[in-house]
């Protein structure tokens, strides 16, 4: 490969990773640069990540459904390398595809473990990680809450500063939350919670969070 390819791929890869594994709480991350299909992906991953993309073959099938209407060309895949997390995202243009997959070289930690329970707190933490990888600055924790849950718009209500002309403060959350469960629909997205957080702005930020595993509402208050 042409020298100055390499490094593009290389330089494409490292920053990907870095975004991705601080965007979603990786302590530490290695990733590969493949073709659009599941089939490459799990190709390229090391096994514990493989058999837990196999345990939730749904989310992943349908995530790569998503990054194929987005015009996928290749998929940057991002994992842990202290336990089985892996996250994809489309990339829409790539150089010489007849080279991929690329990268994956990192070993896994010594202290490799198993993925924890997706619970509300592990979720909020990855939230946290989320919001600043957005630029944004919380003024609070956020509410984390189904998606189909009626408090959603009493929560947006507590947190706007402006209402839609010719509605009531209720009427506007309830608009607000519409839109953003349509949109979600729309992408293809199947969140399973939404974060309603301050950010300082006139609206509050409505976050949509997925994630493989099941997410256990048990204790939580939902």
């Amino acid at each position: 490969m042409q020298t100055g390819l390499k490094e593009l791929f290389d330089r494409a890869l490292a920053e990907g990773v870095q975004a991705m594994g601080e965007r979603y709480g990786f302590g530490e991350a290695d990733g590969a640069i493949v073709r659009p299909t599941l089939e490459a992906a799990l190709e390229a991953l090391p096994p514990p990540h493989r058999r837990f993309v196999q345990e939730y073959l749904d989310y992943y099938r349908r995530r790569f459904v998503v990054m194929g209407k987005e015009g996928a060309e290749a998929v940057l895949l991002v994992w842990s390398l202290e336990e089985p997390l892996v996250r994809a995202l489309a990339l829409n243009q790539v150089p010489d595809l007849e080279r991929l997959p690329w990268g994956g070289r990192r070993p896994l930690r010594e202290d490799f473990r198993d993925a924890p329970l997706l619970t509300p707190r592990e979720a909020l933490r990855q939230i946290a990680h989320i919001l600043r990888a957005e630029g944004f600055t919380p003024r609070e924790e956020p509410v984390l809450l189904r998606p189909e849950s009626e408090e959603l718009v009493a929560e947006v209500a507590a947190r706007l500063r402006m209402v839609l002309q010719g509605r009531s403060l209720e009427e506007t959350a309830r608009r607000l939350v519409e839109r953003n469960l349509a949109c979600w629909e729309e992408e293809g997205e199947s969140p399973q919670a939404v974060a309603v957080v301050d950010v300082g702005g006139p609206i509050p930020v409505l976050l949509a969070f997925d994630d493989p595993r099941p997410l256990v509402w048990e204790g939580a208050a939902a």
